[in-house]
Formats: structure tokens, sequence, C-alpha cells
């Protein structure tokens, strides 16, 4: 099973250019002049990235996001991944994030058992080129910190941007897949030492050749192993290529050449699912230009070969995936946070045709929506949205009467 991430950096601006565009709106002050270099009473928090898991094995699911803090309306900041805790004992609130400092800006997070220890632990990707661009936060369950302060993890990684997590090697131990925008552009795969929980190889190569923005694992094939599949731009961003990467039979952990798929967008995200059901795994591409999904059926008779891309609008500037059932049809859903719209699309499954998705209908967050999750964060058995975006995170929580339709935002952890 893939354990990914999904939020990546928007290509045509880049982190300081977006963190430009992005309003920063004053908390607890009254009439201060946008000048203003007074210390906030509340930090400010600017997240960029969002993963769900229960970070202090509690049963309840948490949330962890990647944020800067402003310790003033101008000046410098820090870098936080923030663990919002649930209250076990009342389910759908939660307590104040506790905030661990950060190496880098943690632009990406994926929730797995890193440690092989049974809890469940955090890979962190800082700012493309930044030190300390990949690290692991491990689970200690102490009350104050439930999460270990950034490890970091030994790598030539030279502009980190998105990863995917799964067992590469069928070693029973999870293992890396990172997006690097360095050179000319790479994945690298990062294998777990068997014989040491939670310390990795150098990383193997697998070339690009364009510029990478994201990274999924599936079996694409259907031949028992996991693939990589890679979304790439060109120098204008706005055309691009699926780079694929098939197991190798021979040798597990190793891949053969790539397989270039050239798409009519610079994609910001990818996603691997059986979308119509057919138990063979499709694409999905986030498509932010042109404000869309873009989804490559797999062909039926060729196993790995994929059909014409079929576009599906979204909310505007669609920049990261997420998947999942929705309304309980058994049928898969898709969520897209939409960056400059400040909203999130809710992409349901039409009940009558396998692999079409119904109008999207758009939900207002109130901030730049940088990231997204999925995942059942009260235990009503109903799966949920977490978004990076407002003072740490926002949840909307799916409805106990229309199962696919959801309630107002909610802001949680200041």
């Amino acid at each position: 099973m893939q354990l990914k991430r999904f939020g990546k950096f928007n290509g045509k601006y880049g982190l300081m250019g977006l963190l430009a565009l992005t309003p920063v709106l004053p908390i607890g002050l009254s009439g201060c002049p946008c000048a203003c270099t007074q210390d906030y009473p509340s930090p400010p928090y600017s997240p960029f990235s969002v993963a769900l898991g229960d970070f202090n094995s509690d049963g309840a699911v948490d949330l962890a996001v990647g944020t800067i803090r402003r310790l003033q309306r101008s000046g410098p900041s820090e870098n936080i991944v923030s663990i919002v805790l649930q209250n076990r004992n009342s389910p759908g609130t939660f307590q104040q994030g506790i905030d661990v400092p950060s190496p880098a800006v943690p632009i990406a997070l994926a929730a797995a058992d890193i440690d092989a220890t049974g809890g469940v632990d955090l890979i962190v990707v800082g700012e493309e080129s930044s030190a300390g661009n990949l690290s692991a936060m491990i689970q200690t369950n102490a009350p104050q910190q439930p999460l270990s302060n950034p490890i970091v993890l030994p790598n030539d990684i030279g502009s980190a941007r998105d990863l995917a997590v799964a067992d590469l090697n069928n070693d029973n131990l999870p293992d890396l897949a990172v997006v690097d925008r360095s050179g000319a552009g790479s994945i690298a795969v990062l294998l777990q030492h068997p014989a040491a929980a939670g310390v990795f190889f150098p990383p193997s190569r697998l070339a690009i050749g364009q510029l990478p923005t994201a990274v999924a694992i599936g079996d694409l094939n259907g031949d028992g192993r996991p693939d990589l599949a890679a979304t790439t731009q060109d120098s204008s961003r706005r055309s691009g290529k699926i780079s694929l990467f098939f197991a190798s039979a021979a040798t597990p952990g190793q891949f053969l050449p790539r397989v270039d798929l050239p798409v009519d967008s610079g994609p910001t995200d990818i996603a691997i699912v059986d979308l119509n059901g057919d138990g063979r795994l499709d694409l999905m591409l986030a498509d932010e230009l042109a404000n869309r999904i873009v989804v490559l059926p797999q062909n039926s008779l060729q196993a790995g070969s994929f059909d014409t891309p079929v576009p599906f609008s979204t909310g505007s500037s669609p920049d990261t995936i997420a998947v999942g059932d929705l309304n309980g049809d058994g049928r898969s859903d898709v969520v897209t946070a939409n960056l400059f719209s400040s909203s999130v699309s809710v992409l349901l499954q039409s009940p009558v045709t396998a692999g079409v998705l119904l109008p999207a209908v758009n939900h207002s967050i109130g901030g730049a929506a940088w990231d997204v999750a999925i995942g059942d964060v009260n235990g009503d058995s109903r799966p949920d949205i977490a978004i990076a975006a407002g003072n740490r995170a926002t949840l909307l929580f799916n409805s106990a009467v229309t199962p696919g339709t959801f309630g107002a935002p909610v802001q949680v952890g200041p």
C-alpha cells in the first residue's frame, strides 16, 4: 500500500513567490496598519502540507501540519511541524498544536511506521535545496511531544520536493521515493536497511530529463511489484510528461528504463487509483493551469499502458489531489486543493457510469489551500477532508445524513 503526502509547491512561482502572494491576516490586533512590525499575540501560521495518523497511539486520528510560523507581520519566521492531537473522549475536537522545529520549510509529509515498532512516524521533506531536506520524526508517545524532533536522513538529494512511501523491495519495510529537482531531475529511491530500522541506504537515481513535480507508487502492470509514476514539467511549465518506472522482476527495489507519456499540461500532482473499478490502476493528474484533473484509464487489453486522457473540471488552480470513497458507494471519489481560489473541489463518481466524475462541488475554506488528505477523522466511519489551510489546518466533516456532502470548514490547532 502506498502512503503518500499529497502536496507540492506551485512550479510557476516557487516558495517565496507564493508566500508573497498569500495574504497574511492580523491575529488579535486591532487597527494595526499593514506595515506593523509588532509581535503577534498569537503567532500566525502558513501551512503547506498535511498528513493524518494516530501519532500518540490512543486510537484517535491526529493531524501533522507542515507550516511556517511568523514571529512578526514582517521579519523572521520559524519552520514548524505542528502535531494536532485529537481529544480521544471528544471525537472531532482537537488540542492546541504542538510545534516542533523543522530544519527546513516542511513542504511534504508522509505518515508511516518507519522504525517497525507499530507506531505511526512521519517523514518530512524540506524546502527544495535547504539543508536537512529529508528527515524522520519517530513516535515517542511522550505527552508533551508525541513525535521526536526531526532526525535528518543522510542523502545527496539536491532539491527535494515530494515523496511517496511504500515497500519497494518486498522486505516488509517502508522505502522512500523522493522527487529531486536538482540537475536534470530524478527520482531518488532510498531503500531501508534490513538490519537497522529507520536507516536508509544512499539513494539510487532514476533520471527524468525534465523538472519533476510529484511521484506516486502502485502496481501499474499487475505483476505484484510496486512501480513508480512521476510527473514533470518542461521549462515553460505548461506541458510535461508522466514517467513510468516498472519494477524489475529480477531485482526487487530496482526499476526498468523509464517509459514516458506526454501530456498537454504541466501537472503538479499525480495519484494512482483504480477509478473505474476494473481491477487495473489508472493515473490521475492535477492540471492547475487548466483548472482540471486529468484521468488516464489503464488499457483493458495491455497491462501498464494507458488510454486517451479524460479531463474533469475543478475549482481554480488545483494543486494537489486526494482520493477516497466519500459517499460509501464503493467507488473512488476525488478531492483537489485549489491553491489560489482558497477552496477544495469534491468530485463524486457517477453512480451510473464507472470512471466518470460528476461536476465538482467547490467548498470555500477562507485561505490558500496548499494540500489535502482524506480520512475518517472523527471515527464515524465516514471519510473527512483535511486541508493545509487557515491557522494550521482546516477540516471538512462528512455529513452523517447525506454522505459525500460536507459541513462548514472547521479550523483546528490554534
